[in-house]
């Protein structure tokens, strides 16, 4: 799993419903007055996005709960952000972008150090992969309907017929040059 880069829409809702946890009250509490500009908003019960409103992009999010993935422990309050490598997990797992702590004050340390804002160029780098993906499909499918017509109009695909038909047009060409010429 690669990390999940989140588009906020403008009215900032959260819908899962039901009430966080209190822990996570006081981290995001923490979490907003620790950070200039920034604010949160609960993504579900045990995590909530933080963001900036002048950034369409949320920083991560932050939580309060047992994220680990291979054993049952304590719960921690943790912090899920792009720029954080924890090397206790492969990078196909979301652990692998988590710092966690079991201090509310060294969470929000790590907060402040691992959350930041998208430039604009990283946000045209997440979106970009999207339009490369899609100008992709466009390009095979219209590929498979070329290679369709091709078969219905009895069109010879084949790499060595298409040489041996280019040499003929290319001698057929220069013998009929060679005719004009002795006019």
């Amino acid at each position: 799993m690669s990390y999940e880069h989140k588009l906020l829409e403008d009215d900032y809702t959260c819908a899962y419903g039901g009430d966080p946890v209190k822990e996570l009250d006081s981290f995001r509490s923490a979490v907003e007055k620790a950070m200039r500009g920034v604010k949160t908003v609960g993504r579900d019960q045990r995590t909530a996005w933080v963001f900036m409103e002048d950034n369409p992009m949320a920083m991560g999010y932050i939580g309060y709960g047992d994220f680990q993935s291979s054993v049952v422990g304590d719960p921690k309050y943790v912090i899920y952000a792009r720029d954080v490598r924890n090397g206790k997990y492969g990078e196909y797992s979301e652990q692998y972008y988590m710092r966690m702590a079991v201090n509310i004050d060294v969470a929000v340390k790590h907060a402040k150090r691992f959350m930041r804002k998208y430039t604009t160029d990283e946000i045209a780098e997440v979106f970009a992969r999207d339009v490369k993906k899609a100008v992709t499909t466009v390009i095979s499918k219209a590929k498979d309907d070329y290679r369709s017509a091709q078969a219905s109009a009895g069109v010879s695909t084949d790499s060595h017929t298409k040489v041996t038909h280019q040499k003929t047009l290319c001698l057929n060409c220069s013998i009929w040059c060679v005719e004009d010429t002795r006019l």
